[in-house]
């Protein structure tokens, strides 16, 4: 049992459908991420492998605005998505990356 997200955008990043990772992105323009499946876990519980070659980004995700504005403040933070990338992940961080749910009407 879980949730299955629909609608979120990556930005400052790209989502590789095949390799199904973060990668580097040359748009400024969000990119739709595939529908994402949530489930909890107990603490303490490991983590899938990675894919060899991938790190793993907790990439934060805010709700968007009314009028699609994000404030990334830390207190806007929904939850981390857990996604391999093929960025290091202290890349991500400096880049800002992050996922915002769709534009609330």
């Amino acid at each position: 049992m879980g949730l299955l997200l629909i609608g979120l955008q990556l930005q400052h990043a790209e989502w590789n459908q095949t390799d199904g990772a973060l990668q580097d992105s040359f748009s400024s323009q969000p990119c739709p991420l595939p529908p994402v499946s949530v489930t909890t876990r107990a603490r303490g519980v490991k983590d899938a492998p990675v894919s060899a070659g991938l790190g793993m980004y907790s990439c934060p995700v805010y709700m968007t605005g009314p009028l699609g504005t994000t404030k990334l403040h830390s207190k806007n933070i929904l939850m981390h998505l857990p996604l391999p990338t093929k960025l290091s992940p202290d890349t991500c961080v400096q880049r800002r990356v992050h996922v915002c749910s769709p534009t609330l009407t």
